[in-house]
């Protein structure tokens, strides 16, 4: 279902509805900058009808048409990083005992090369390096 909502052929209805209950209006946006964009952002729609009314609702309709142009993009980017973790969760344990050696000493050497920059941040970051690369050690 969350398929046919996202990349279905009517993935721009939700898309449209979001974009008018929130208000987010392309063409405030496109014409006014970030300042126009926010000073409607989330507010309650006037109950008055005007001509800004239908320029509103037209900037609406745009703003949730062109968000579902993106949205095949990343509902594929998020698939494949299911995949992947789905993949790695599934290499064997020797596999992955087996890789943990020379994880270990890039982890190391990676220490080192930071270890020549003598910086509080730097510093930290190689500590930790070395740290996982002990307890990489200890795993095997």
């Amino acid at each position: 279902m969350l398929d046919w909502l996202t990349v279905g052929g009517l993935n721009w209805v939700p898309a449209v509805i979001l974009a008018v209950a929130t208000r987010a209006n392309l063409l405030a946006l496109l014409s006014g900058g970030t300042e126009a964009f926010f000073a409607h952002y989330l507010h309650p729609w006037p109950a008055e009808f005007s001509t800004n009314l239908v320029q509103d609702v037209s900037g609406c309709l745009l703003m949730g048409l062109t968000t579902t142009l993106g949205s095949r993009f990343w509902h594929d980017l998020v698939k494949a990083l299911v995949d992947l973790r789905t993949g790695l969760k599934a290499l064997p344990e020797v596999a992955r005992r087996g890789a943990a050696p020379d994880v270990s000493r890039a982890f190391s050497v990676a220490a080192g090369e930071l270890e020549r920059h003598d910086t509080p941040a730097v510093m930290a970051v190689s500590e930790a390096l070395r740290k996982a690369a002990e307890n990489l050690q200890r795993r095997v």
